[in-house]
């Protein structure tokens, strides 16, 4: 898709003295992203620390952002799509500042049901007992690695100070 008159694309814009650096790097222009159900639309902007943008999806303004990675509260189904950025730290007579378009493609459908191979792991997981000798740092944990591993991706993210667990 070409840009509109005046619309970055990527590439160095200069914006009175200053010169700007912004590209929406995720979906890439001219993307064909794979619909998957119920999963809302990341961005990935490159631009400076102190930038932020509206974001518009369709002509619709899904908010403004000031973060490389965003998840827009949409989630959107196969069709084409045009994702404009507004700078929020230039006139608004400057317009559009950069924008792109992807398409998203209908999917294979989704398994209904795990595979059989993971109700036979928690099967064989419980009954060996294994769980009763799960430890973090010397602590048994009674849980499954897996669990841990996504307990520890979350605290990581999020860096509570405090944390209660129950059950």
């Amino acid at each position: 898709a070409r840009p509109a008159q005046g619309l970055a694309t990527g590439s160095d814009v200069h914006s009175g003295s200053n010169q700007i650096d912004v590209a929406i790097e995720h979906p890439a222009p001219g993307a064909e992203l794979i619909y998957i159900p119920n999963i809302p639309l990341w961005l990935r902007i490159r631009k400076a620390e102190t930038q932020c943008f509206e974001v518009f999806l369709n002509d619709e303004s899904k908010g403004i952002t000031c973060d490389h990675d965003t998840i827009l509260d949409v989630t959107p189904i196969p069709g084409e799509y045009q994702i404009r950025l507004v700078a929020t730290f230039l006139l608004s007579s400057h317009g559009p500042f950069f924008e792109s378009t992807f398409r998203i493609l209908p999917g294979a459908p989704l398994p209904t049901a795990p595979p059989a191979c993971v109700h036979e792991y928690h099967k064989w997981w419980h009954s060996s007992n294994i769980w009763m000798h799960s430890t973090w740092r010397g602590v048994v944990t009674h849980k499954a690695p897996t669990d841990m591993w996504n307990y520890q991706e979350i605290l990581h993210e999020l860096k509570p100070t405090i944390l209660i667990e129950f059950g």
